[in-house]
This record gives C-alpha cells, structure tokens and sequence, in this order.
C-alpha cells in the first residue's frame, strides 16, 4: 500500500506523553492478548475446515442409510428362501421319496450361497456406514474442543480491538501516521456504507419487478372472469364492463410497479433496463387500451377479451426480462460490495499494525512480544453483513380487490371511462390524457390481428 503523506502541525508535548503514558499502561495486556490470539490462531481455520468434513460425511451417510437399508432387506429376503430348503423337513422329504435329493441338496446350496454372497455384501456396507458415523463422532469431539478455542480467539480479538480503539481512536499525539490511516480506514468503511445502500436499493428495484408479476396474473385472472361471464346469459354486458375495470386497475398497479422498480435503484438505467421497461410498459398500456373498450355485444367482447388475454400474456413475458435487466444491476453491485470489502480489510489490517507499531517503539519489542499477525481475515465477514442488510426486503403488496367493489378503491373513473389511479390525477388546469402520453417513444400500433404491438 503506498504512503500517504501530509504535513502535520507540531505534536503537543504534553498530550504525546499523556498518550505514552497510556500506552505504557496498556502494554502488559496487549502483550497477553497477542499471545492469546496466538496461541488460538488455528482455531478458525480448523474449525471451517471441519465444518467442511462434517457436511461431507452427512452428505455420505445419507447416501449411504438407504443402500445399507435395501442390503438388509435383501438379506433378510435372501435367508427366508435359504431357511425354505435348509429347515423344511417336508419339502426335503418330497425330493427324497421323488429320487430328487441331488436337486434339491443343489438348490439349497444355491440359496445358501446366494444368503452368503448378500449377507456379505450388507456387512461391508454396514461396516463403511458405522466407519463414517465414527468418523464424525470423532469430528464432533474435536469441533467442541476448537468451539472452546475459537470463543477464546474472537474474544481476543474483540478486547484487542476495543482496547486500540480507547487508546487511539481519534487525534493521537505524537502518531501522525496512525492518524492518516485512521482516517483512511473510515473513508473506506464508509464507501462500504454507500455501497451496502445502493446494493438494498437495486434488491428494491428487484422485488419491485417481481411484483409486476402478480399484477398481470391478477389482470388475467379478471379476464377469465370476464370472459365467463360475456358467455353466461345470467350476466349483463354490464357485469363484463366491470369486471374490466377491475383489470384495468391492476394494470394501473403493475404500471406504478415497473416506475417504483427503475426508480428504486437511484441511478439512471442503463439502454437495455431502458428498452426493458419500455416493452413491458407498452403492453401493460395496450392491454389498458384494449380493457377500457365497451361494447354491448357478446362477440365484441369476446373479441375484445381475446385480444386483452394476448397482450397479457405477453406482458408476462416482458415482465421476466425486465426482471433479468434489473437482477444484473444487483449483481453488479454485489461485485462492488466484494471489491470493497477488500479494501476496507486492507486498510483495517494496515490500521492495526500502525497501532501495534506504536506499542513496538513506545515500550520495546519485548515487553510487546509477541509481534502482531492479522490471522483473521475479516473482508467475508464485512461481505456477509452487506448482504444480510439488503435480505430482508420484502416484496411490494399487490392488494386484493374485494370482489363486489365497483369502482376499484383508490381508483377514480372519468366520463370518458378511461380508469386513473389517484395519484395520476393531472393537475388543475390541465388537460387529462392516458398513461400513454407520457411515456417515452412508446407508439401503440393495430397489426393486421387486431393485437397491439409495442414499437
């Protein structure tokens, strides 16, 4: 790592030795602590180690259990058939009285070498599955011994840590390069910080595009719904009409879902999340176009349904590479979290060796023996906890209509029948146009079907 210099305003005498004087102090029990974490240094590594035996081994005995349980049973089978020849006084003297006591003695050799050539092979097997429960017996004996060591080392390392930070956190006199490093510990811990945040915000913008989903299944769902009743004659067109409304309600969801989603991650998207976003868009837009159309006739609306059931579909199409787009911008910032992780260990390690530095020259190499070592390596841990903070984002709530709700709550509709959330009301004064108006480039065209295409 390269030296960072900086001028420095002249130490105060006084404020170096007071901060000597503490050190002194503390050096008997740094000089416990080092020889601590020493003493416990293998702990960890042996201990992960093991964990890994420990799962390979359960791994094996569940592979294992059932082939050992079939061996049993075929022997147990095996012995029957060999038991039939070799205790059935009846049947051996049927063959004798039949002049066919050579067959018979032959076939009960056979079964008796069949019982022997199975009950061999359920001993062996038997005998690999008692080796590996003996094996992890043993690892488990020695996970408890290391379990001792490692609670040892990371309370080592904890009191070391907090014995540091009381002495040195802060301006200390008289160390100017344990100050510079300091500092250079906490920019990195805070790019950490910054990048654990945009990493919660791209998992948000994820969940947001999941989301998408169970709003076009619901608009489907209203659609099988309206198409059963176009064809029931115990149901007005009325009933159907409604019925669309609804769906366009969840589609005016999925369509704030898919804002909510690219607005999640604070940063402007890249062209294929843009073109994402625009295809799904376009056809949540084309099917609202096609749900707000009214006819009073049965084969109007089954046309009309028809056509709303294909665009949705393809939606739902739309609504997976739209989340794929936004996954790699997660993905991109996991990548960013493991880099900066990195970097934050490589300064937190530097910190500690300046600090241990400065027991070396203020009391001597001895009383400060033995000589610091980082044997923990704290980057995957930093990584882990980046992650844990973004896990618990949950999924936006894509409410349920009640059934017999006529509007849909939170939805209000025009006189020309055009449905708008409230919040997409347009201001005073201004002229109302649909969703469609302002969106980007998105041209709604009829091809010869009938089917709304996305251009």
């Amino acid at each position: 790592m390269p030296a960072r210099r900086h001028n420095h305003t002249p130490s105060d005498p006084v404020a170096e030795r007071k901060v000597r004087q503490v050190i002194e102090e503390a050096a008997s029990r740094n000089t416990q602590l080092l020889g601590e974490l020493e003493a416990t240094a293998h702990a960890p590594g042996l201990f992960n180690n093991n964990q890994v035996k420990i799962e390979h081994v359960d791994k094996r005995l569940a592979d294992l259990e059932p082939e050992v349980q079939a061996a049993i049973a075929t022997a147990n089978q095996q012995l029957k058939q060999h038991k039939s020849y070799r205790d059935s006084i009846g049947k051996k003297l049927v063959y004798t009285v039949l002049k066919k006591k050579g067959v018979f003695d032959e076939k009960a050799m056979r079964e008796e070498k069949a019982y022997h050539e199975v009950l061999e092979k359920r001993h062996r097997v038997e005998a690999k599955l008692n080796e590996l429960k003996a094996d992890k017996a043993s690892l488990v004996i020695e996970m408890k011994e290391l379990q001792a060591l490692l609670g040892r080392h990371g309370a080592a390392h904890k009191e070391i840590d907090a014995l540091y930070s009381r002495i040195f956190d802060g301006p200390t006199a008289g160390f100017a390069d344990e100050d510079e490093q300091e500092e250079a510990h906490k920019v990195a811990k805070l790019a950490l910080q910054e990048r654990t945040e945009a990493l919660k915000a791209a998992v948000r913008g994820v969940k947001a595009a999941q989301a998408v989903k169970v709003a076009i299944e619901r608009s489907l769902f209203e659609k099988q719904r309206a198409s059963f009743d176009n064809h029931s004659d115990i149901f007005s067109q009325r009933g159907v009409q409604t019925i669309l409304k609804r769906c366009v309600a969840y589609i005016n969801r999925g369509l704030e879902l898919s804002d909510e989603a690219v607005e999640a991650i604070q940063a402007t998207p890249g062209p294929e999340l843009t073109q994402a976003k625009k295809t799904l868009d376009g056809l949540f837009i084309a099917a609202r176009v096609v749900a707000q159309e009214r006819y009073h006739s049965k084969s109007a609306n089954s046309e009309l349904i028809e056509r709303l059931g294909a665009t949705l579909t393809k939606a739902l199409d739309a609504q997976k590479k739209y989340v794929e787009a936004m996954k790699k911008v997660s993905e991109s910032r996991r990548g960013s979290i493991r880099r900066t992780a990195r970097a934050l260990e490589d300064e937190r390690q530097a910190l500690q060796q300046i600090r241990q530095s400065a027991f070396e020259t203020t009391v001597g190499f001895g009383a400060a023996a033995p000589a610091y070592n980082e044997c923990c390596d704290r980057a995957p841990r930093f990584e882990h906890d980046s992650h844990q903070q973004s896990a618990s984002i949950a999924e936006p709530v894509v409410i349920e209509l009640p059934e017999d709700a006529e509007p849909p709550p939170d939805y209000m509709y025009y006189e020309d029948g055009i449905a708008r959330p409230k919040q997409m009301e347009a201001e005073p004064g201004s002229n109302p146009q649909n969703r469609a108006s302002q969106l980007d480039s998105v041209v709604l065209q009829t091809n010869h079907q009938g089917l709304p295409e996305v251009t």
